[in-house]
């Protein structure tokens, strides 16, 4: 019974993994420009591997930054799929301009459907610097609410 079990548990988490790694695999593509092809996940939704120029390589050879990318992917995609808030915590500290520019649209396209807390001690990496808060404000909202950035020392200093 243990082992029909355990075979069912990884059947349904290799399900799982096919039908999140499609998602983050389009997402990855389109911030690297199809550099990279296609993700693959195991059963427990550990990356088994990613494919470049048609060969499965291993994610320990990408970049730091490429391999917070995924994992933020990762994260926004199980939320998205689960129609669930997503709290991230500097996940982007390594992420160049470029990559950071699509990250910050991406976030503010799924924060229209979900709610999405950054903790950010670099809050340029996730907001333009119009969206700061200005004039010792402690907090601004701007897309009709649907961005809020609080600025904690502000909050801190006036308690």
């Amino acid at each position: 019974l243990v082992d029909t079990l355990r075979e069912a548990e990884n059947t349904e988490g290799q399900h799982l993994g096919r039908a999140l790694a499609e998602p983050i695999g389009e997402r990855l593509a389109a911030i690297t420009h199809d550099r990279y092809e296609q993700l693959s996940l195991g059963p427990e939704l550990g990356s088994q591997g990613i494919v470049i120029d048609g060969v499965t390589r291993d994610l320990e050879r990408l970049s730091v930054g490429t391999n917070e990318q995924i994992a933020t992917l990762l994260r926004l995609t199980i939320a998205e799929h689960l129609e669930s808030a997503i709290i991230l915590d500097d996940q982007l500290t390594q992420t160049d301009a470029q990559r950071g520019e699509h990250f910050r649209k991406l976030l503010r396209d799924q924060g229209a459907k979900s709610q999405i807390i950054v903790i950010t001690c670099q809050p340029l990496s996730y907001v333009d610097k119009s969206e700061m808060p200005k004039n010792g404000d402690a907090m601004v909202e701007r897309a009709a609410g649907l961005v809020r950035v609080i600025d904690l020392e502000q909050v801190i200093d006036r308690a």
